[in-house]
C-alpha cells in the first residue's frame, strides 16, 4: 500500500476493544481517521487520546446508529459530500445477542450491526477504491467459523434462538462479502481481508446470556483471552505491509484460513449479497 501518512481511513467500532486499538495504531502511523458511529463522547475520548501524541491530527466524526441502514447511508452521503478519497476501510462495529430484537427498520439487531450496515459501507467504498486502483478493506468478523445463513429466516422469526447460531450467521455473511468482493476486484489493487481476532478481552461478551457470560468471565477471560492491543497486531501488520498472507480470510495468528467449498461457490456468495440487498431494500421501503 502507498505511504500511510495522510491517507484516509473510514473506521467503525472504535468505542472500545480491538477497534479502538486499531484506530490508535492507524493514528500513530499518520492515517487520518473518519469515524462512523453513534457515540460522540467515545469519539471525543479517542480524539483526545490521539491528540495527546499528535496535536494536529485530522479526525472527523460521522454520526450514525450502525443498526440502521438509513443513518449509515446518511453518514456515507456526508462523507461523499466532503469529497474525501478513502484509502482504507476498517470495520469492527458489532454486537453479541442476548435475545432476538428487531431494529426500527425490522432487521434482527445483531445482523444489522454486525453485517448489514457493514455491507452497505463496503458496497459504497470498495468500488471507489477499486476505481482508483489502490486501497485496503479489513473486516473484523470472526472469519472462517462455518456458520449458516438463514436465507428464509435471517431475523430468527421462526428459528429457535441460539446465541452462537446468530453470531455464526453474521460471521458467515461477512466471509461471503469479503470473499466475493475480493473475487470481483481481484485485479484492482485493493487488498481485502476478513479477520478472526480470536477471544479478546472486551466488554462485548457481557451481552451474552448469564451462563455463557459466566463462562467467559470465569474461565476464558483469565486463561486465554488476549488484550485488544495484542489482537490489533495482526490487522496493523497488514496495514504496514508486513503480512504476506493473500487469502481473503485470516485467522487470529495472522495465517490464512481456507475458504471452504461453500464460500468457493460464486453462486452461494452472490446469494448472500442478494439477501443483503433485499434486506436493505426492505429498510428503504419504510422511509
Amino acid at each position: 500500500m502507498r505511504e500511510l501518512r495522510d491517507s484516509i481511513a473510514v473506521v467503525t467500532g472504535v468505542t472500545r476493544g480491538i477497534g479502538r486499538a486499531v484506530a490508535l495504531g492507524l493514528a500513530e502511523r499518520g492515517v487520518r481517521l473518519r469515524v462512523i458511529g453513534r457515540n460522540q463522547k467515545a469519539f471525543d475520548a479517542l480524539a483526545k487520546e490521539v491528540r495527546a501524541f499528535a496535536p494536529n491530527h485530522d479526525l472527523r466524526f460521522y454520526r450514525a446508529d450502525l443498526s440502521l441502514v438509513s443513518e449509515t447511508e446518511r453518514a456515507l452521503r456526508d462523507l461523499e459530500a466532503n469529497d474525501e478519497p478513502v484509502d482504507m476501510l476498517y470495520q469492527s462495529a458489532g454486537m453479541l445477542p442476548s435475545r432476538i430484537e428487531l431494529t426500527a427498520e425490522g432487521i434482527e439487531r445483531t445482523l444489522a450491526v454486525s453485517f448489514l450496515t457493514r455491507f452497505v459501507i463496503a458496497m459504497k467504498l470498495v468500488p471507489a477504491m477499486a476505481t482508483r486502483g489502490r486501497g485496503l478493506f479489513l473486516n473484523m468478523a470472526g472469519a472462517g467459523q462455518r456458520g449458516t445463513v438463514l436465507f428464509d429466516d435471517p431475523n430468527f422469526a421462526t428459528t429457535p434462538f441460539r446465541p452462537m447460531a446468530v453470531v455464526k450467521q453474521f460471521q458467515q455473511a461477512n466471509d461471503a462479502l469479503v470473499v466475493e468482493l475480493a473475487a470481483r476486484y481481484a485485479a484492482s489493487g485493493v487488498r481485502m481481508h476478513c479477520l478472526n481476532p480470536g477471544l479478546v478481552n472486551t466488554e462485548i461478551h457481557q451481552a451474552w446470556p448469564p451462563l455463557l457470560r459466566a463462562l467467559m468471565n470465569g474461565l476464558l477471560r483469565p486463561l486465554i483471552m488476549k488484550s485488544p492491543e495484542r489482537a490489533a497486531r495482526v490487522p496493523l501488520s497488514i496495514v504496514d505491509g508486513q503480512s504476506e498472507v493473500n487469502s481473503p480470510l485470516i485467522g487470529s495468528s495472522g495465517k490464512s484460513i481456507a475458504t471452504g467449498r461453500r464460500l468457493e461457490d460464486p453462486s452461494y456468495r452472490r446469494r448472500v449479497l442478494a439477501m443483503a440487498d433485499d434486506l436493505v431494500a426492505r429498510t428503504r421501503s419504510l422511509a
